[in-house]
């Protein structure tokens, strides 16, 4: 991790920080994202979705040459397991670099929930515009419908970031501070994908049976209602246990 931020900490100096912003909440939200530019954790999610478009290339090439290749289940697979993986990488990147410094904010008259807002909306943020950008890309090149891919990780980037950062603060509360990162992180990966399994269901459903944009659009509205009520739900759990880190 250091070697990281050394690496990257110069590419974030075009960009400051306003101390008279009028948004506290903007400017923690700013702040943060300067952090995942110096740390290296928005190159690290850049990176880990320029090797899924690398594959998927190979994949197209290998279908051209005769073999039967289903490129959007292949598609959808990437999809799904990066996105569940990426809002982990990003929390733990966090913990790695900033969690020690957290006592600051903490001691100060800064009310604990806005940091754990401001921490969430960044990592959902990443989480969801950069495979966007991807996707929509890819959608182009290999004629593909973007709309199940974005519904995908819109979906998986709010439960996971929300699941993730939960776990992440409550584990580090008092008495848990000494839990395993790793064991950590595989709480957080089963928990989310658990609570991903309606969304999951949808695209396996929607894939096989070859739905269409419309169908797909209609049963997509429940299910992102139901991933933000459950970002909402673990947003309020972060908040009331953020008080409680052992610094």
């Amino acid at each position: 991790m250091e070697r990281t931020i050394k690496t990257f900490s110069r590419t974030g100096m075009v960009f400051t920080l306003n101390i008279e912003s009028k948004s506290l909440l903007g400017f923690l939200m700013k702040k943060e994202m300067l952090r995942m530019l110096r740390d290296g954790s928005l190159f690290s999610v850049a990176f880990f979705y320029i090797i899924m478009t690398v594959v998927m290339s190979f994949t197209s090439i290998s279908g051209r040459q005769g073999a039967e290749v289903p490129i959007y289940a292949f598609f959808i697979f990437f999809i799904s397991t990066y996105s569940l993986i990426v809002p982990l990488m990003l929390v733990s990147n966090w913990r790695f670099s900033e969690f020690e410094n957290i006592w600051i904010p903490l001691t100060s008259c800064l009310d604990p929930r806005l940091i754990s807002k401001a921490l969430l909306y960044d990592f959902m943020l990443i989480a969801s515009l950069v495979p966007a950008v991807v996707v929509l890309i890819l959608s182009v090149i290999f004629s593909i419908s973007p709309l199940l891919p974005l519904v995908l990780i819109s979906s998986t980037s709010i439960v996971g970031s929300s699941t993730n950062l939960y776990l992440m603060i409550k584990f580090f509360g008092k008495k848990r501070r000494s839990t395993p990162s790793f064991l950590i992180g595989w709480a957080s990966m089963l928990l989310s994908g658990l609570l991903l399994i309606p969304t999951y269901v949808l695209t396996i459903l929607s894939t096989y049976l070859k739905l269409n944009d419309a169908i797909n659009a209609f049963i997509s509205i429940p299910l992102l209602i139901y991933s933000i009520f459950i970002m909402r739900y673990f947003l309020k759990k972060t908040g009331e246990n953020i008080i409680n880190i052992e610094v």
